[in-house]
């Protein structure tokens, strides 16, 4: 009759200790507590549950595609990140600047204000920045280095002076000052005192803005006040295989008064050339005249030719073409 009992009472037992001192802090089921763990399913397998350092807080909304950034320095708070995006192909765009070691990019970059990189850069694309730029190491871009605003720099290209037509005609003659070399300029009469010079226009201007042409020149005597001398180019341009070569062209007088001047004194004459149809890649042509004055005194002797310049406003770094 005991043993019918037995199996009852042991069953009553065990529910009773489990009733009693089931706590994590009791000793006698502290081994137990340690090893159990709550699982939880990933979509693969159940793993264990963890709850890491606390709940992470954010805002009630949030910009698309936004990147996330730390709110203080808990790593429970967060923030939207301002403008920064990281769109569906993985490409980032900043709203703001971008300061790194090293920037690859295997296409383009575009940033509105700064771009400050201290080491080496390297875009596989376009470069875009509002702001400056600043690399303190190598930089390497495989295509055109676009500019704007204040960015635009003026570049000078030396013209080509055709010396085969002074050859020719055995005119205009040089002159030597020192290591500098010239040529002497009469008033023209028909007599081919003149010079030939051509340019092909640098894809890399920015197509709109005036092209300047400079001559430098120097006197051979002292003048006096109220001298003067006039010098005058004629320009064209054509676009190379599409154009018929024009047979006329624009002219341009300058007349540079030269005061009372020493000997050699030397003269920067400035001519300005409206980009009108002008194209990248064009033909420009100007030959250069002296002509009578038509105010001032006539210099005693030539103006001595010695320089030429055509300078260049500048949208582009490199160039889609060679020049």
């Amino acid at each position: 009759m005991r043993t019918k009992w037995l199996l009852p009472v042991v069953v009553l037992l065990i529910l009773l200790s489990s009733l009693v001192g089931c706590s994590p802090n009791d000793p006698i089921q502290e081994d137990m507590y340690i090893d159990a763990d709550f699982y939880q399913w990933d979509g693969a397998a159940w793993v264990p549950f963890t709850t890491g350092g606390g709940d992470v807080v954010g805002p009630a909304v949030a910009t698309d595609h936004g990147l996330v950034r730390y709110d203080g320095v808990t790593g429970r708070l967060i923030e939207d990140s301002a403008g920064t995006l990281l769109d569906d192909f993985a490409n980032l765009f900043l709203g703001g600047d971008l300061t790194a070691a090293d920037i690859n990019a295997g296409n383009d970059v575009n940033v509105t204000n700064d771009l400050d990189v201290t080491d080496d850069a390297s875009i596989g694309g376009i470069l875009d920045v509002g702001e400056t730029f600043s690399v303190t190491g190598t930089s390497a871009f495989n295509d055109q280095i676009g500019l704007v605003g204040d960015g635009k720099v003026w570049i000078e290209f030396r013209p080509e002076l055709d010396f085969d037509i002074v050859r020719k005609n055995a005119v205009p003659v040089s002159y030597e000052r020192g290591i500098f070399t010239g040529f002497e300029l009469p008033i023209y009469a028909a007599d081919d005192q003149e010079l030939f010079f051509e340019i092909c226009v640098p894809d890399r201007w920015d197509g709109i803005s005036t092209t300047h042409v400079h001559l430098d020149c120097f006197l051979i005597d002292a003048q006096d006040a109220g001298d003067a001398f006039n010098l005058q180019i004629a320009y064209e341009h054509y676009d190379a295989g599409t154009d018929v070569v024009p047979a006329t062209s624009t002219l341009l007088p300058v007349e540079t008064p030269t005061g009372a001047s020493a000997a050699f004194q030397s003269f920067h004459v400035h001519f300005d050339v409206p980009a009108g149809d002008m194209l990248g890649d064009d033909i420009l042509a100007f030959r250069l005249r002296r002509i009578a004055v038509g105010v001032g005194v006539e210099i005693d002797n030539n103006v001595v030719f010695n320089h030429a310049g055509v300078i260049f406003l500048c949208d582009k770094l490199g160039n889609d073409t060679a020049e």
